[in-house]
């Protein structure tokens, strides 16, 4: 928000004539400027303006980006801005999207690029449809970077060259983490083994994300032998497995690699592998398996057996979790003799309480030694009943220990040893108590002092904090809640408190949140205050300052003046109920306090009187929070005034108040007048970089990533043909990406609107001088109402280079063309932004000679050829020609429905193959993929005409020296209709969207409209404007249209063919006009769009 108000501000003051002069006005308020710009792109008109802006900065900010625009304009310009950020967070694809719309371009300049990799982090993301052309200008890129750089690179492709690979990595030394899925390792495996031209990558950590985590075993085998040829020529220090499981057997061939590797498992993987290695007690299969993980059995939840044995043998340091619950069986004496070998990720109390007394009991104090090394230095018997044996084997390993950590949290030691293990906490470096304990702890110091023992080890183990509140406790939630259970202190508790701060030479933190005390004990602490950094739950707070209030006045201004100095920068008393004489106590803390960032007084029945009292004291204030008193216009008036020459105090909180003068504060921006739950909050930004990049990679991981084929909607277009030629129509309400089911278009459209198209023929003289050719049928594309912003254009291609290399045409005229490198690529469409319509096509290079492409087979039967006999027409074509075009070109013909996919190769002879035909023309044929608008058959098939079922193989001729061999390209059993009448109908059936379209609509909605007497023509225009289903048509017009012809023509225009047919169906209902005359003639659309009568 604050981000867009500063780019409209700016925006505006760059148009005006006066930019010069209140440009310094401006410098000072980029001062408060958010820590972190957040823009969208895609909305941001001036781009130049944000440049400027940036510009003026005195220190570069983050910028986080929520969108962006495929317009290379918008995106050059924001490249222009990357000097001026620190840090740039945005979805993952945005680098990828930056070089597809930019290394098309002639002003392609890898530096820029460059420098938003390095304001990325080194950090970036190359997945999906990943062409050479791609590749070549990110790897130009590396190239410009440091080689000491670390950088972080998802490479996650569905489709990827060799070459594409080679172009990445080869000016490629160094990589901090890799993460790869199957199709780039099979890739890299290949390109490893032909050039050892990219032989020399040095990869920190490589990581196999695979899509599918249950790969069948073959695949998995291609995968695990892929894997080890990279690892044979590239040194790879940490291997990443642990995404998915693999079967022990498998890893065999990793366990034997050859130079330092460290492999993390899956821990169910991990789990079988240690006890296969256990079941073949083999010493070279042990070592090796524990090097490779690095001893980290931590993950595992093994028998005894087995780890004992993986420990025994070897010499490598082994990692442990003996976390609670972890192993129902564990033989401490046992482990105990393998210290020397052990580490200890986590240890359970149960385990230490068990070992310290076997240690104990045999008087083994060297053990204790190796047990709080292997443990981290910790002792922990955390929520441990503690009898008096297991008293004193703590007691012995404080004994032989020094600077170890202590976890005592909600334990329960016997008070009789409670002595004995504080006298030995100067051995103690760190000790974590509960707060029963605490003070069970703190008495004993107390009762000690005569023995001469100083309770300042106790201090200086709890690191000079005394915490009393339940946050004290594991599961607690947050300090400073006032619902949880209170601990009641008496003043035999403050005297030990007081005593054991006395000692410390330093400053103690004291924690009395979730407490409570009579005021006899809380007077103990005043004495002490100077030595203390107080914090007090509310209720407390107010107690001690209604202490201060019954004092006498020289003692009161002694204590009101300890507790400043004691307490902290942020003061809350909110919902505690505070009279004149607390005021008065609490001006007098006040009094003696520098500054507060935060005072927090709400719904504490303030009155205008009391409020008399703090403002003296508002300069020292930053943000103050009055919210729900009892404040006056009065009182808010004496604010006003005191707050003139103050500039500390920046925010006050005036909701809820007895004010009705609002005037009075709107021209301070520092008050806040509106309601509770809509007034912002108010905090300390703390802005961090890396945090932005670390929620931008938790977004990749959890795909958080939206794919655009889930955005896209289908649509069944509205169908008219004319002399033979398809044309269709779509009528959109909302903007998004919507496709078409019968030619494959994707349109990214805006708002509402209407959009008209045809399949126009190619004109070749338009491509004779430049070296393209036709890739995809060409679209004539018309918006009479609404804007598309993007076309995304089918194509046939089966390899990411040949996708890669496809341009666009856009012919404006028959003298003006112009070609466009697409902004996005998929495995079935390119996109472009389009602002101007008219007729697409997608071509490509010339000489695709033995190029393979997405095909498709198509089967047309007459069956009425000849008396004895009938005729299939076998269509042989790119996948992207719509079969709507195919079926209309043959519709005196019966379409037989079955599987068409295949692939084809281009300028490759193709032969079709049946037992029961009697005749098939040509032998062979040649497929040259033709786009030109008439599409011709490959083959005739004749067969006899009783012929009802046959099976025709399609197979590619392969010519390899001296022999001929035959491929099957395509393989079908196919069940014809040889009966006159079944042909009839089916006829009648294919042809339905024909002879019922749009056109013969205009003709029978008229003849409709004609039959209607005038009450009911009258009925039928109020319908036609109170139409809840559909936009309805306005009344005016309606006025405006004198006959029924000009209604017929509004209502196709307004409703369109579909829409209109379903509207007049139910308005027909309605009138009610039901009768043969006008269902008749409604019959055919309603079952062409399927309706119920």
């Amino acid at each position: 928000m604050q981000s867009s108000f500063l780019m409209d501000l700016f925006t505006q003051l760059k148009e005006s004539s006066s930019w010069k002069t209140t440009l310094p006005a401006l410098k000072p308020i980029l001062q408060v400027a958010p820590a972190v710009w957040t823009l969208d792109l895609q909305k941001l008109e001036e781009t130049f303006a944000l440049t400027e802006l940036l510009k003026l900065q005195a220190i570069r900010k983050s910028v986080e980006l929520t969108s962006w625009s495929c317009e290379r304009e918008k995106l050059r310009s924001f490249l222009n801005c990357l000097p001026y950020i620190s840090h740039l967070c945005c979805n993952e694809q945005f680098f990828q999207s930056v070089c597809e719309v930019l290394s098309a371009d002639s002003e392609w300049n890898p530096n820029q690029i460059a420098e938003l990799l390095r304001s990325l982090g080194f950090s970036i993301s190359l997945i999906d449809m990943l062409p050479s052309r791609l590749c070549k200008a990110v790897g130009n890129v590396f190239k410009l970077l440091d080689k000491e750089e670390d950088i972080s690179l998802r490479l996650l492709p569905q489709m990827i060259s060799c070459q594409g690979c080679a172009y990445l990595f080869s000016n490629m030394k160094k990589l901090q983490i890799l993460r790869v899925n199957e199709v780039a390792i099979a890739k890299l495996a290949r390109l490893v083994i032909s050039d050892q031209e990219i032989n020399a990558v040095t990869v920190e950590e490589l990581s196999l994300v695979l899509a599918n985590s249950h790969l069948p075993e073959r695949a998995l085998c291609q995968l695990l032998s892929n894997l080890t040829s990279l690892l044979r020529v590239w040194r790879v220090h940490n291997l990443n497995l642990s995404e998915f499981k693999i079967e022990p057997h498998w890893l065999i061939c990793l366990l034997c690699h050859q130079g330092p590797l460290s492999i993390k498992f899956h821990e169910g993987t991990l789990q079988r592998l240690a006890e296969i290695v256990y079941d073949a007690q083999d010493e070279n299969l042990t070592q090796l398996f524990l090097e490779k993980i690095d001893g980290d059995l931590s993950p595992c939840n093994l028998s005894w057996e087995v780890l004992s044995y993986l420990i025994q043998g070897t010499k490598k340091q082994v990692t442990l979790d003996l976390a609670e619950g972890r192993f129902s069986v564990l033989k401490v004496p046992s482990l105990l003799a393998l210290l020397d070998t052990v580490y200890f990720k986590r240890i359970s109390p149960r385990f230490v309480r068990a070992a310290l007394k076997e240690i104990y009991q045999n008087h083994a104090g060297h053990l204790i030694v190796k047990l709080v090394k292997s443990s981290a230095n910790l002792i922990n018997l955390c929520m441990r009943e503690l009898d008096s044996t297991d008293s004193k084997a703590l007691c012995f390993a404080l004994h032989y220990s020094d600077g170890v950590k202590l976890n005592l949290l909600n334990s329960v030691i016997p008070n009789n040893e409670t002595d004995s293990i504080v006298k030995l906490l100067h051995r103690v470096s760190d000790l974590r108590v509960d707060r029963k304990l605490l003070l069970n702890f703190l008495h004993a110091s107390k009762d000690m002092e005569k023995q001469g023992y100083s309770a300042s080890s106790l201090l200086t183990a709890l690191n000079h904090k005394l915490d009393f509140s339940c946050n004290s406790s594991p599961g607690s939630g947050r300090s400073g809640q006032e619902n949880r259970d209170l601990l009641t202190m008496s003043r035999m508790d403050f005297t030990a408190i007081s005593s054991a701060i006395k000692t410390s030479t330093c400053n103690t933190e004291l924690i009395l949140y979730d407490c409570q005390a009579d005021d006899s004990a809380l007077e103990i602490l005043f004495p002490i205050l100077h030595k203390v950094h107080l914090h007090l739950g509310k209720s407390l707070l107010c107690q001690v300052l209604t202490l201060i209030s019954n004092a006498p006045m020289a003692m009161s201004l002694q204590w009101a003046s300890s507790l400043s100095k004691a307490l902290g920068k942020e003061l809350n008393l909110s919902g505690i109920p505070l009279n004149y004489r607390t005021c008065e106590s609490l001006q007098l803390v006040l009094d003696d306090k520098e500054e507060l960032t935060h005072l927090n007084l709400s719904y504490c029945q303030i009155t205008d009187a009391c409020l008399d009292l703090l403002l003296p004291h508002l300069h020292k204030i930053m943000i103050l929070d009055l919210t729900g008193n009892d404040i006056t216009d009065k009182g808010v008036l004496r604010l006003r005034k005191t707050l003139e020459e103050n500039s500390f105090t920046k925010t006050i909180c005036l909701c809820d108040n007895q004010i009705t003068e609002m005037g009075l504060l709107v021209e301070e921006a520092r008050f806040e007048t509106q309601q509770a739950d809509e007034r912002r909050c108010i905090h300390k930004q703390n802005y961090n970089t890396k945090d932005l990049r670390s929620k931008s990679e938790m977004g990749k991981s959890v795909s958080t990533i939206v794919k655009t084929e889930d955005l896209i909607k289908k649509f069944e277009p509205e169908l008219a043909v004319n002399n033979g030629k398809i044309s269709y129509r779509f009528q959109w309400k909302t903007e998004g990406l919507f496709m078409c089911s019968a030619t494959g278009l994707v349109f990214g459209l805006k708002g509402s609107g209407c959009v008209e198209y045809y399949v126009a023929h190619w004109d070749m003289r338009l491509l004779i001088n430049t070296h393209y050719e036709p890739a995809g049928p060409l679209f004539d594309i018309r918006t009479p109402a609404g804007e598309i912003c993007e076309l995304h254009l089918p194509h046939c291609e089966t390899h990411v280079d040949a996708i890669g290399s496809l341009s666009v045409v856009h012919i404006h005229s028959e003298d003006t063309w112009e070609f466009l490198s697409p902004n996005k690529i998929s495995r079935t469409h390119i996109a472009v932004n389009v602002c101007r319509l008219s007729r697409y096509g997608i071509v490509h290079e010339n000489n695709q000679n033995n190029k393979i492409i997405n095909g498709q087979v198509l089967l047309f039967q007459e069956p009425d050829m000849s008396v004895t006999q009938q005729r299939l027409w076998v269509f042989l074509l790119p996948s992207n020609v719509p079969l709507s075009e195919i079926k209309e070109q043959q519709h005196q013909y019966v379409f037989i429905q079955t599987s068409s996919d295949c692939k084809l190769q281009i300028n490759a002879k193709y032969t079709l193959i049946s037992k029961k035909a009697k005749r098939v023309q040509p032998k062979e044929k040649l497929f040259e993929p033709l786009h030109a608008g008439n599409y011709h058959p490959t083959f005739e098939v004749f067969l006899d005409k009783d012929v009802t079922e046959v099976r025709i193989k399609i197979q590619l001729k392969i010519k390899e020296s001296d022999t001929i061999n035959f491929k099957n390209a395509w393989k079908r059993w196919i069940i014809l209709k040889n009966n006159t009448d079944n042909h009839a109908q089916m006829r009648s059936e294919e042809h339905s969207n024909i002879q019922v379209n749009c056109k013969t609509w205009i003709s029978a909605l008229g003849e409709i409209m004609e039959d209607l007497k005038s009450e009911e023509f009258k009925k039928l225009k109020h319908l036609m404007t109170h139409t809840g289903k559909r936009h309805p048509i306005c009344s005016m017009r309606l006025e405006e249209t004198k006959d029924r012809c000009e209604l017929v023509t509004l209502v196709l225009k307004t409703w369109g063919f579909q829409e209109s047919v379903k509207a007049i169906h139910e308005f027909m209902k309605e009138l009610p006009r039901n009768d043969e005359s006008v269902t008749d003639r409604l019959k055919p659309y309603v079952t062409l769009f399927g309706l119920k009568d």
